[in-house]
């Protein structure tokens, strides 16, 4: 069985050698044909080569000639100019949301400085940032002093000043985590005690009518508002009724506030 493998590799399968032979013999056909003609058979070859590579160039030059790849090239460059002009608009676009917000701030602002006397100061850390319920705001001793109320654009009062440095004020919000402020809702005085966040909690006697969205006002403010009734509990077996106090304004988007002294 080796044997057989071997001599089979060797020679081949008979129909490999048949083709062989044959393709062989057929160049040498050519061959001999070509030199007793003289060339004449290169000749065909050649012609038929020029042929063929001329009608490639034309099928070439029909291409090119329909405009296909210097379409796709516009096209490209025209998608990368209209993505560069979208982008642009999407920056004017931004740009004028921040213009318009600021418009509206400042508008607060001039009603605000019609009623009070005061000065308007960005807040430069977050309001939630301190576990102690303090921010700071960009207005210094040249501007401000300890006890200065803080005041919302809305004037509702979030905060007193508490320590001024040369360019900038500590401020500590009435509504921080457990502190306790004389307030009025509607006829009752009662005792709130912060919860931070601009939220704060209060208990009233169950027979006051207390309702959403009635004001919270500070006597020791002035009787200026430190919130509004979001929500009341009230359980017929507790005489107090439970009242959840909170600024009408989200504290972590405030930008700019007003100091009355």
């Amino acid at each position: 069985m080796n044997a057989e493998f071997s001599h089979r590799s060797l020679h081949g399968h008979p129909r490999a050698r048949r083709r062989l032979f044959i393709a062989t013999t057929l160049i040498l056909v050519i061959l001999a044909v070509d030199f007793l003609t003289h060339g004449v058979v290169r000749g065909y070859v050649r012609s038929a080569a020029a042929s063929l590579w001329v009608f490639t160039g034309s099928a070439r030059s029909s291409i090119t000639g329909t405009g296909y790849f210097s379409t796709r090239r516009s096209l490209a460059a025209e998608n990368a100019a209209l993505r560069a002009q979208l982008s642009e608009y999407q920056d004017r676009a931004t740009a004028y949301a921040v213009v318009s917000e600021e418009n509206v701030a400042l508008r607060a602002v001039l009603q605000l400085a019609e009623k009070e006397k005061g000065i308007t100061a960005p807040i430069v850390s977050s309001f939630r940032a301190s576990p102690y319920g303090t921010f700071l705001i960009g207005a210094g001793v040249d501007d401000v002093s300890p006890g200065a109320l803080v005041l919302t654009l809305g004037r509702f009062v979030v905060g007193k000043v508490t320590d001024v440095s040369d360019s900038t004020s500590l401020v500590s919000a009435i509504l921080a985590p457990d502190v306790v402020t004389d307030a009025r809702i509607g006829t009752s005085l009662v005792a709130v005690t912060g919860r931070g966040g601009g939220n704060a909690r209060a208990s009233v006697p169950r027979g006051v009518s207390v309702r959403e969205g009635d004001p919270v006002t500070a006597p020791a403010f002035g009787g200026r508002a430190i919130g509004i009734v979001g929500r009341v509990e009230s359980d017929p077996a507790n005489a107090d009724q439970t009242v959840y106090i909170q600024l009408p304004i989200n504290v972590s988007t405030l930008k700019y506030i007003y100091i009355v002294q």
